[in-house]
């Protein structure tokens, strides 16, 4: 190991390992002692010149030794189809001829060999020396030279040699299909000023909304007279569920196609504090006969049911995913307010986009989500509709900015967050 790394050459500590457990004692080869002797380690000129000519040339003496040691240990990969005790030594095969004289190289070659052996993995595992190294003066003697003296009667390696098979190149890959719908969701759950709601908080509304994307094909060659099904229990805003037919402007489109929405019975905290009334605009009159959250989970899977979202046992159906403005709402309050009431997580929560995340709108328009939703609404150039803190409404208009991104070139296509197998969101433990 230590004459490699003299030579400047870098070696896979893992391959050297492999090698000395499928070789245990180097008798085992005397056939190719001799060949593997001779290439490692060539004793360079060990004389210090003061000359800045013989420094150059000397350095050009060892590049060129360096690269005929190279060249062996390009040949030597057939030796790997062998076993050790059948590899014939041939003299013609390892070209002794073309190598230099052996009082070039040092006795530590016999007592290191088995680190060399790691040249039969071939250029995986060890890497052609950097020739940017060589000094000014000794690159201009090189270029004067012819550069295929250098190998001899050995065959030059080619860049495939060296690199390994060539592959595919990113570029050429097929982008990731764009989602199907996106499933916007906003919460609304007990609170009160300054205080946490003990033992946790209750999620008193649920509401979604459905948007459906479409890409560029689709928004050119559909109309006006399209017809676009909608299965909706709950009126849907105009400016949000009309696809933009026929638009130059727009790369793609989204749109809305149906909604979903119940209030829910807090069961831990039945009485609402005057501050989530207040805020909310829920009042307790709305929750006393609304049903409790196992219920409403139960009525939002049917809904997805009958979209042909999810199938019977609640697994998601197709290429569809939900969205929050935050990852509180699914990671945080129905996780929790399930797990607390010893109730299941549906398995299509298993992921979600999290739009105020940095690769969501920060990369789409170059700054941060700042200042509450309605202004990062308005600052897309939506206009806000409705009371905030009212669910619905702030699903509604979430979706405006989940519209203006796709109509504008950014592609939903992965979620940024989601649970493993425990039910457990990514890069939390368990506490």
């Amino acid at each position: 190991m230590a004459a490699l790394g003299c030579l400047g050459f870098e070696v896979n500590i893992s391959a050297v390992h492999s090698v000395r457990r499928a070789y245990p004692t180097r008798t085992q080869n005397p056939s190719c002692c001799w060949t593997l002797r001779t290439i490692l380690c060539p004793k360079f000129a060990s004389d210090k010149r003061n000359s800045r000519t013989e420094q150059a040339q000397n350095e050009i003496d060892n590049a060129r030794k360096i690269d005929e040691w190279y060249a062996l240990a390009m040949t030597t990969r057939e030796w790997e189809k062998n076993p050790v005790e059948d590899r014939p030594f041939d003299d013609q095969s390892c070209r002794r001829s073309a190598l230099p004289d052996e009082s070039h190289f040092s006795v530590e070659a016999e007592q290191n060999f088995l680190d060399l052996h790691v040249l039969h993995l071939g250029a995986c595992c060890v890497k052609h020396p950097n020739r940017k190294q060589v000094t000014k003066s000794s690159k201009q003697l090189v270029s004067s030279e012819s550069p295929s003296t250098g190998w001899g009667s050995l065959r030059a390696p080619s860049k495939r040699d060296v690199q390994g098979p060539r592959k595919r190149h990113k570029g050429l890959d097929a982008p990731p299909p764009l989602l199907d719908y996106i499933v916007v969701m906003d919460f609304e759950w007990t609170a009160d000023n300054k205080a946490k709601m003990l033992p946790i908080a209750e999620i008193t509304q649920f509401p979604a909304v459905i948007m459906k994307l479409e890409d560029r094909k689709w928004v050119k060659q559909n109309s006006f007279s399209t017809v676009v099904e909608r299965q909706s229990p709950i009126a849907l805003p105009v400016d949000l569920s009309i696809p933009c037919f026929s638009n130059r402007v727009v790369n793609a489109d989204a749109f809305a196609i149906s909604a979903f929405d119940t209030f829910v019975r807090p069961t831990l905290n039945p009485i609402l504090t005057q501050f989530s009334i207040d805020l909310t605009g829920i009042t307790q009159d709305d929750v006393n006969d609304a049903p409790s959250i196992h219920i409403a989970i139960r009525e939002f899977v049917q809904w997805l049911k009958s979209l042909e979202l999810v199938d019977d046992s609640g697994v998601r159906k197709g290429n569809w995913c939900f969205a929050t403005w935050g990852d509180v709402d699914i990671m945080g309050t129905l996780r929790q307010e399930l797990d607390f009431k010893g109730h299941k997580l549906p398995l299509c929560f298993d992921r979600w986009i999290n739009l105020k995340h940095d690769s969501m709108f920060k990369k789409h328009y170059g700054r941060e989500p700042r200042g509450g939703l309605r202004k990062c609404v308005e600052s897309v150039g939506a206009e806000w509709s409705g009371r905030a803190h009212n669910g619905l409404v702030d699903s509604f208009n979430t979706a405006k900015i989940v519209r203006h991104m796709v109509q504008t070139g950014f592609r939903f296509t992965r979620p940024t967050r989601g649970l493993d197998r425990n039910g457990l969101p990514f890069g939390l433990k368990k506490r």
